[in-house]
Protein backbone atom coordinates (compact mmCIF):
# COMPACT_ATOMS: atom_id res chain seq x y z
CA UNK A 1 0.00 0.00 0.00
CA UNK A 2 1.47 3.31 -1.02
CA UNK A 3 1.73 6.27 1.30
CA UNK A 4 3.77 9.40 0.83
CA UNK A 5 6.35 10.61 3.30
CA UNK A 6 5.38 13.82 5.07
CA UNK A 7 7.11 16.14 7.51
CA UNK A 8 6.11 19.14 9.59
CA UNK A 9 8.13 21.60 11.61
CA UNK A 10 8.65 20.69 15.23
CA UNK A 11 9.25 23.12 18.06
CA UNK A 12 12.90 24.08 18.42
CA UNK A 13 14.20 22.31 21.54
CA UNK A 14 15.78 24.28 24.37
CA UNK A 15 17.27 21.13 25.90
CA UNK A 16 18.41 17.86 24.30
CA UNK A 17 19.58 14.71 26.04
CA UNK A 18 22.12 12.73 23.99
CA UNK A 19 22.53 9.15 25.20
CA UNK A 20 25.66 7.76 23.57
CA UNK A 21 26.28 4.00 23.73
CA UNK A 22 30.00 3.40 24.28
CA UNK A 23 29.85 -0.35 24.95
CA UNK A 24 32.33 -2.62 23.19
CA UNK A 25 30.04 -3.32 20.22
CA UNK A 26 29.82 0.42 19.56
CA UNK A 27 33.14 0.35 17.73
CA UNK A 28 31.40 -1.45 14.88
CA UNK A 29 29.15 1.53 14.23
CA UNK A 30 29.99 4.24 11.70
CA UNK A 31 30.75 6.71 14.47
CA UNK A 32 31.81 9.45 12.08
CA UNK A 33 28.49 9.31 10.26
CA UNK A 34 26.59 9.49 13.55
CA UNK A 35 28.64 12.47 14.71
CA UNK A 36 28.15 14.24 11.39
CA UNK A 37 24.38 13.90 11.76
CA UNK A 38 24.51 15.28 15.29
CA UNK A 39 26.72 18.17 14.16
CA UNK A 40 24.41 19.04 11.25
CA UNK A 41 21.32 18.90 13.45
CA UNK A 42 22.77 21.12 16.17
CA UNK A 43 23.97 23.58 13.53
CA UNK A 44 20.37 23.80 12.39
CA UNK A 45 18.96 24.18 15.91
CA UNK A 46 21.40 26.99 16.75
CA UNK A 47 21.26 27.71 20.47
CA UNK A 48 20.48 24.77 22.76
CA UNK A 49 21.65 23.13 25.98
CA UNK A 50 22.84 19.57 25.32
CA UNK A 51 23.38 16.98 28.04
CA UNK A 52 25.76 14.19 27.04
CA UNK A 53 25.02 10.94 28.87
CA UNK A 54 27.47 8.18 27.85
CA UNK A 55 26.36 4.69 28.87
CA UNK A 56 27.19 1.00 28.69
CA UNK A 57 26.03 -1.05 31.69
CA UNK A 58 25.44 2.22 33.58
CA UNK A 59 24.92 5.85 32.61
CA UNK A 60 28.21 7.62 33.29
CA UNK A 61 27.49 11.19 34.23
CA UNK A 62 25.67 14.08 32.65
CA UNK A 63 27.96 16.57 30.94
CA UNK A 64 26.30 19.80 29.85
CA UNK A 65 27.31 21.71 26.74
CA UNK A 66 25.92 25.10 25.82
CA UNK A 67 25.63 25.11 22.03
CA UNK A 68 25.79 28.66 20.67
CA UNK A 69 25.17 29.52 17.01
CA UNK A 70 25.18 25.80 16.24
CA UNK A 71 28.81 25.28 17.26
CA UNK A 72 29.09 21.77 18.71
CA UNK A 73 32.89 21.33 18.52
CA UNK A 74 33.37 20.86 22.28
CA UNK A 75 30.60 18.25 22.46
CA UNK A 76 31.93 16.31 19.48
CA UNK A 77 35.46 16.41 20.88
CA UNK A 78 34.21 14.84 24.09
CA UNK A 79 32.30 12.14 22.20
CA UNK A 80 35.44 11.35 20.19
CA UNK A 81 37.32 10.78 23.45
CA UNK A 82 34.96 8.03 24.66
CA UNK A 83 36.39 4.52 25.11
CA UNK A 84 34.28 1.64 23.87
CA UNK A 85 34.18 -1.27 26.27
CA UNK A 86 31.86 -3.36 28.43
CA UNK A 87 28.32 -4.62 27.91
CA UNK A 88 25.08 -2.71 27.37
CA UNK A 89 22.17 -2.33 29.77
CA UNK A 90 19.36 -0.18 28.41
CA UNK A 91 17.51 -0.49 31.70
CA UNK A 92 20.13 1.84 33.19
CA UNK A 93 18.52 4.68 31.23
CA UNK A 94 15.81 6.41 33.24
CA UNK A 95 14.34 9.25 31.23
CA UNK A 96 12.36 10.44 34.25
CA UNK A 97 15.55 11.56 36.01
CA UNK A 98 15.96 14.52 33.67
CA UNK A 99 13.65 16.90 31.87
CA UNK A 100 14.60 17.24 28.20
CA UNK A 101 12.58 18.57 25.29
CA UNK A 102 13.85 15.65 23.25
CA UNK A 103 16.21 12.70 23.56
CA UNK A 104 18.53 11.23 20.94
CA UNK A 105 19.86 7.72 21.49
CA UNK A 106 22.91 6.67 19.46
CA UNK A 107 23.31 2.89 19.73
CA UNK A 108 23.26 -0.46 17.94
CA UNK A 109 20.45 -1.59 20.22
CA UNK A 110 22.30 -4.71 21.34
CA UNK A 111 21.49 -5.20 25.01
CA UNK A 112 23.81 -7.74 26.64
CA UNK A 113 23.18 -7.58 30.37
CA UNK A 114 20.57 -6.74 32.98
CA UNK A 115 17.27 -4.98 32.41
CA UNK A 116 16.40 -4.67 28.74
CA UNK A 117 13.86 -1.85 28.55
CA UNK A 118 14.44 1.86 29.00
CA UNK A 119 12.42 3.62 31.71
CA UNK A 120 10.39 5.93 29.46
CA UNK A 121 8.97 9.36 30.19
CA UNK A 122 6.75 11.58 28.02
CA UNK A 123 9.80 12.79 26.10
CA UNK A 124 10.07 11.48 22.52
CA UNK A 125 13.20 9.46 21.78
CA UNK A 126 14.91 9.51 18.39
CA UNK A 127 16.99 6.36 17.98
CA UNK A 128 19.93 6.44 15.58
CA UNK A 129 22.14 3.60 14.42
CA UNK A 130 24.75 3.10 11.73
CA UNK A 131 25.51 -0.56 12.41
CA UNK A 132 24.41 -3.24 9.90
CA UNK A 133 24.28 -5.67 12.83
CA UNK A 134 22.01 -3.52 14.98
CA UNK A 135 18.92 -4.80 16.77
CA UNK A 136 16.58 -2.85 14.51
CA UNK A 137 13.43 -4.20 16.18
CA UNK A 138 14.49 -2.83 19.57
CA UNK A 139 15.49 0.56 18.18
CA UNK A 140 12.20 0.88 16.25
CA UNK A 141 10.22 -0.19 19.31
CA UNK A 142 11.99 2.33 21.54
CA UNK A 143 11.29 5.16 19.11
CA UNK A 144 7.68 4.15 18.51
CA UNK A 145 6.97 3.55 22.20
CA UNK A 146 8.04 7.11 23.03
CA UNK A 147 6.51 8.89 20.05
CA UNK A 148 9.89 9.39 18.40
CA UNK A 149 11.46 8.09 15.20
CA UNK A 150 14.17 5.61 14.24
CA UNK A 151 16.88 6.70 11.80
CA UNK A 152 18.80 3.90 10.10
CA UNK A 153 22.00 5.45 8.80
CA UNK A 154 22.89 2.23 6.94
CA UNK A 155 20.03 2.96 4.53
CA UNK A 156 19.31 6.67 4.90
CA UNK A 157 21.37 9.35 3.16
CA UNK A 158 22.62 12.33 5.16
CA UNK A 159 20.08 14.84 3.77
CA UNK A 160 17.09 12.60 4.48
CA UNK A 161 18.40 11.79 7.96
CA UNK A 162 18.74 15.51 8.72
CA UNK A 163 15.20 16.15 7.46
CA UNK A 164 13.87 13.39 9.68
CA UNK A 165 15.65 14.46 12.86
CA UNK A 166 14.90 18.15 12.25
CA UNK A 167 11.17 17.70 11.70
CA UNK A 168 8.31 15.56 12.84
CA UNK A 169 7.84 12.67 10.44
CA UNK A 170 4.50 11.12 9.55
CA UNK A 171 4.39 7.65 11.08
CA UNK A 172 2.03 4.88 12.10
CA UNK A 173 0.68 5.51 15.60
CA UNK A 174 -1.48 2.40 15.83
CA UNK A 175 -3.71 0.09 13.83
CA UNK A 176 -7.26 -1.13 14.40
CA UNK A 177 -8.87 -4.37 13.17
CA UNK A 178 -11.42 -6.96 14.20
CA UNK A 179 -9.82 -9.78 16.24
CA UNK A 180 -12.21 -12.16 14.50
CA UNK A 181 -10.58 -11.31 11.14
CA UNK A 182 -6.88 -11.48 12.07
CA UNK A 183 -4.41 -12.00 14.89
CA UNK A 184 -0.93 -10.77 15.70
CA UNK A 185 -1.35 -8.13 13.02
CA UNK A 186 1.27 -5.41 13.07
CA UNK A 187 2.31 -2.63 10.72
CA UNK A 188 5.74 -1.17 10.20
CA UNK A 189 6.91 1.33 12.77
CA UNK A 190 8.96 4.42 12.11
CA UNK A 191 8.50 7.26 9.67
CA UNK A 192 6.63 6.72 6.43
CA UNK A 193 8.84 6.54 3.38
CA UNK A 194 7.54 6.67 -0.19
CA UNK A 195 7.96 2.94 -0.60
CA UNK A 196 4.68 1.68 0.78
CA UNK A 197 3.40 0.31 4.06
CA UNK A 198 3.93 -3.28 5.11
CA UNK A 199 1.86 -5.52 7.37
CA UNK A 200 2.49 -8.89 8.97
CA UNK A 201 0.16 -11.19 10.84
CA UNK A 202 -2.24 -14.08 10.49
CA UNK A 203 -5.54 -13.83 8.60
CA UNK A 204 -8.32 -15.97 10.07
CA UNK A 205 -10.46 -15.70 6.94
CA UNK A 206 -9.97 -14.60 3.36
CA UNK A 207 -9.61 -10.91 4.14
CA UNK A 208 -9.41 -8.28 6.86
CA UNK A 209 -10.11 -4.56 7.02
CA UNK A 210 -7.35 -2.61 8.74
CA UNK A 211 -7.56 1.00 9.89
CA UNK A 212 -4.17 2.69 10.11
CA UNK A 213 -3.92 5.79 12.27
CA UNK A 214 -1.17 8.15 11.13
CA UNK A 215 0.23 11.25 12.71
CA UNK A 216 3.10 13.22 14.17
CA UNK A 217 4.42 12.39 17.63
CA UNK A 218 1.48 10.84 19.48
CA UNK A 219 -1.17 13.00 17.76
CA UNK A 220 -3.33 11.23 15.16
CA UNK A 221 -3.72 13.42 12.08
CA UNK A 222 -5.38 11.09 9.59
CA UNK A 223 -6.54 7.52 9.18
CA UNK A 224 -6.55 5.21 6.18
CA UNK A 225 -8.35 1.90 5.80
CA UNK A 226 -6.87 -0.97 3.83
CA UNK A 227 -8.26 -4.35 2.81
CA UNK A 228 -5.81 -7.22 3.18
CA UNK A 229 -6.55 -10.25 1.03
CA UNK A 230 -5.32 -13.80 1.46
CA UNK A 231 -3.42 -14.87 -1.70
CA UNK A 232 -5.22 -17.36 -3.88
CA UNK A 233 -3.67 -20.82 -3.62
CA UNK A 234 -3.16 -20.75 -7.39
CA UNK A 235 -0.57 -18.00 -6.84
CA UNK A 236 1.79 -20.70 -5.58
CA UNK A 237 1.24 -23.21 -8.40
Amino acid sequence: SRLEADYKNKNTPATIGVYWDHSASGEKRDLQKEQELLKAYLAKVGDVKVSLLPFNIVVKGNEIFEISDGNSDALLKRIAELRYDGGTQFGAIDLNQSSFDEVILFSDGLGTIGKREINFSKTPVTTVSSSPGADFSFLKYTAHRSGGIFIDLTKTDSKTALDEISNQSLHVINIEYEPSDAEELVAQVGSIRSNGLSFSGILKGNSASVKVNLGFGNDIQTSKTFSIQKPDSSDYD
